[in-house]
């Protein structure tokens, strides 16, 4: 009698290539395991950078300003003494490719440039007004670029906030609101304004302005172009600063930065951020919740969308027109607010350990605040910003990359 099969699906023919089937699986495993170092992180690679800070440019938009490729990066700002600077580049070019690779979706570039090493030359491809143009820069450690401390107050100020007014016809522009003790008010602009172009260049959004003026000098012209009522309205004067704008609610030596240590003896009690699983898979280690005096609040999360009312309340502060941009950030970010009611306030930023590393003290304050924060060198991850009058405060997600 003939011996029973163990297994009926195998037959004498087909036990071979079953068993060069498991042999070539193993195998591979093996080649994958020896060539795991090949696609280990490289430390020499990490961190390369030009010196540039950039904005996406999705397909939309570069489609409406005429780019010659989607997903590019325009440069918003410069650093002085950086490769880029050293190359010639500027704020505004549009860099769509390096080494004749183009940024897309899948690869944008910074993710291009950590495939270089330090010291490397790579072509950069990006278009200058209606020209395009390329140029060779050497590929610099980020750590190595110098950074320029200067304080925020001395920096350009036109003296508008963002409001939330959606204009029917969909035209490009933002809508804006102007800050007492101006450039913008000293110009004539006013509530409800659609800003339209600011020297010659086109404003489809709130990026757009805030690179437009950021890169000014203060004392220099700027032209202004708005949209009131159906007409087309110009404005050309000198930028002041921010010191110029708000006098005392500025401090006169930029931001605070507190030291972890000294956190304690410079601030009022506070509720600290608390660490706390949210008991889902996917949460990330920097999701917690902020514990207040009295019970606990869940925080608005930076992916949901933003309330199409002008006005924003968390523990009882109300706060109109607040913008925080660039968020997610690189390390420098405007912030903005307008408080109608008047008390004591003051800003506080937490890092994701709970510490104070921003505060600014406003006294008895109504009205609008804006100032730029630098929180480069902290840890990356989820920042919270803290407005607080009285006893009164306003919470929102700062996340740093």
């Amino acid at each position: 009698m003939p011996a029973q099969n163990p297994d009926p699906g195998i037959t004498r023919k087909n036990r071979v290539p079953k068993y060069f089937q498991i042999m070539k699986t193993f195998t591979l495993l093996l080649l994958l395991c020896s060539a795991s170092p090949l696609f280990a992180h490289n430390p020499n690679t990490a961190d390369a950078a030009m010196g540039i800070s950039t904005q996406h440019i999705g397909p939309a938009k570069a489609r409406l300003l005429d780019y010659p490729a989607p997903y590019g990066s325009r440069i918003s700002k410069v650093s002085p003494d950086s490769p880029a600077e050293a190359a010639g580049l500027l704020p505004l070019d549009y860099i769509y490719k390096v080494d004749g690779q183009q940024v897309d979706a899948e690869q944008n570039l910074d993710q291009l440039l950590q495939t270089y090493r330090p010291g490397d030359g790579v072509m950069v491809t990006f278009l200058r007004g209606s020209n395009i143009q390329e140029v060779q820069v050497v590929i610099a450690r980020r750590e190595d670029i110098p950074r320029q401390h200067t304080p925020a107050t001395e920096d350009p100020f036109l003296g508008i906030s963002q409001t939330h007014y959606n204009y029917k016809d969909r035209k490009p522009g933002v809508s804006v609101q102007v800050v007492h003790n101006s450039t913008a008010q000293a110009m004539g602009l006013q509530d409800g304004d659609r800003l339209i172009r600011i020297d010659g260049y086109p404003v489809l959004d709130w990026h757009d302005t805030s690179v437009l003026v950021d890169n000014r000098k203060v004392g220099s012209d700027i032209a202004i172009t708005v949209e009131r009522d159906g007409e087309e309205l110009s404005f050309i004067r000198p930028i002041k600063s921010r010191a110029a704008t708000h006098g005392s609610h500025s401090r006169p030596n930029g931001p605070q930065i507190i030291s972890p240590d000294g956190a304690a003896a410079t601030l009022p009690p506070i509720a600290q951020p608390v660490l706390r699983p949210l008991g889902t898979p996917e949460a990330s280690a920097l999701d917690f919740l902020f514990a207040p005096d009295k019970g606990e609040t869940d925080l608005p999360s930076t992916a949901e969308a933003q309330p199409s009312a002008q006005e924003l309340q968390l523990e009882g502060l109300s706060a109109t027109a607040l913008n925080i941009f660039p968020n997610p950030t690189t390390g420098i970010f405007d912030l903005q607010f307008t408080l109608p009611e008047k008390g004591e306030t003051a800003v506080f930023i937490y890092n994701p350990s709970g510490q104070a590393v921003y505060f600014n003290t406003l006294g008895l304050f109504t009205g609008t605040f804006s100032d730029r924060i630098d929180i480069a060198n902290g840890v990356r991850g989820i920042y919270f910003l803290e407005v607080r009058q009285g006893k009164r405060r306003l919470v929102r997600k700062v996340i740093l990359q």
